[in-house]
């Protein structure tokens, strides 16, 4: 709380390095990023707690889009 999100810091990122890929990670479903990760500038996202498949699958999916 008070901090800035990894939407305000990929915002930032994205300055340095516009093609940077992103994949917003929570234990929260609720969070809006999670749900619309895209309309917050992030390539996926990935539920808490995921299995190494489901974080290899995400990237896969990133990288290839």
């Amino acid at each position: 709380p008070g901090s800035q999100g990894g939407a305000e810091v990929l915002g930032a990122i994205r300055e340095i390095d516009p093609g940077v890929r992103a994949i917003a990670t929570s234990g929260s479903w609720e969070d809006p990023v999670m749900n619309r990760p895209k309309d917050f500038g992030f390539d996926g996202a990935l539920p808490k707690p995921f299995s190494r498949d489901e974080l290899l699958n995400t990237i896969s999916q990133v990288l290839s889009t």
